[in-house]
């Protein structure tokens, strides 16, 4: 899958006081970090969305819209496919090309990461997904992800917000090709890596269907955006994206809705950790505890509510 060596974990810290007018260059950490989502089977490719890395280990965050109504589609499968040849994946890309003397030559190394496991939480428009391992093909040595850090700070109006995704994401010439023995199968993806600034115009605690703390900013999300990461300016993640829509009434002609980071802390994700022989469910509050996922200051704000036998019943602010 990726020859790339890591020795180290890489936080994504592109964002400084001028991150609102960042456009990236393909293959740096904030492509590698924010990844696109779709569907693939033998048949069909769907680009559903977008979502971006948390820990190491690959556990990603993306909007549960994105990934939720296609776990169980059937519609893209033909028939007689079986049910392993179908699933979800996100595209890697890393910042290396494969060696000149390849036929890929002009390919950065990568390729389709499966999603293993989805938690959800039907009051959050948030998603949990495991990726699975990325390995080197030659020693099977396991690699680390690059991630961001998060944000639990409470929005403040006027705050400056960039949003990441990718948007017109489309595969195309799907084919075949026999090299001696073997046969490749080789698709053409393209897409649109959108980076888009605002400022946050109101927080609301809930609204109509959507019955999470979230706010509303002046960043156009495109088509496809859904479940990319917000960034302030510190460089930190303090949101998902929500939806965007038209509405002839604002004054910028649309409105672009964001999802708060911290009521999914409470969120449960299997981690084996070390000297452990089986996965342990560990909330993502925890994680941060142990430093697996990272964050800014603001993780200072945040505190576990458990009852009276331990077990994690909640997840609130300190004023």
């Amino acid at each position: 899958m990726n020859n790339l060596k890591r020795n180290k974990i890489r936080v994504i810290t592109e964002a400084e006081t001028s991150f609102a007018s960042y456009k990236g260059t393909f293959g740096d950490l904030l492509h590698q970090g924010v990844l696109p989502i779709f569907a693939m089977s033998n048949n069909n490719l769907v680009p559903l969305g977008t979502g971006f890395i948390i820990s190491p280990s690959g556990i990603m965050m993306t909007a549960r819209h994105v990934v939720e109504d296609f776990v169980d589609r059937k519609e893209i499968r033909d028939s007689n496919e079986p049910i392993e040849n179908f699933g979800l994946y996100v595209l890697y890309a890393s910042d290396k090309k494969h060696d000149y003397s390849s036929d890929y030559s002009n390919c950065y190394i990568g390729g389709p990461i499966r999603i293993i496991k989805i938690s959800t939480d039907v009051n959050l428009d948030i998603a949990l997904c495991q990726l699975q391992a990325m390995q080197k093909v030659d020693t099977g040595e396991l690699l680390k992800y690059p991630t961001v850090k998060l944000n639990f700070s409470v929005p403040q109006l006027g705050m400056k917000v960039l949003g990441v995704g990718y948007s017109g994401s489309q595969f195309s010439q799907d084919k075949y090709i026999k090299k001696g023995k073997y046969t490749k199968r080789c698709v053409d993806y393209s897409c649109k890596f959108v980076t888009t600034g605002g400022e946050i115009v109101e927080v609301i605690k809930s609204q109509g269907h959507r019955r999470w703390p979230h706010f509303r900013s002046t960043a156009r999300f495109e088509p496809g955006m859904s479940g990319g990461p917000v960034f302030i300016e510190n460089g930190s993640v303090c949101g998902v994206i929500c939806s965007s829509f038209s509405n002839c009434t604002d004054e910028s002609g649309y409105m672009s809705y964001v999802s708060e980071l911290w009521p999914a802390l409470a969120f449960k994700v299997d981690v084996l950790l070390e000297g452990n022989m089986e996965p342990q469910k560990i909330t993502l509050f925890e994680l941060i505890k142990m430093n697996i996922i990272g964050t800014d200051d603001s993780k200072n704000k945040i505190e576990m509510i458990v009852d009276k036998t331990g077990n994690t019943i909640g997840i609130r602010r300190i004023k």
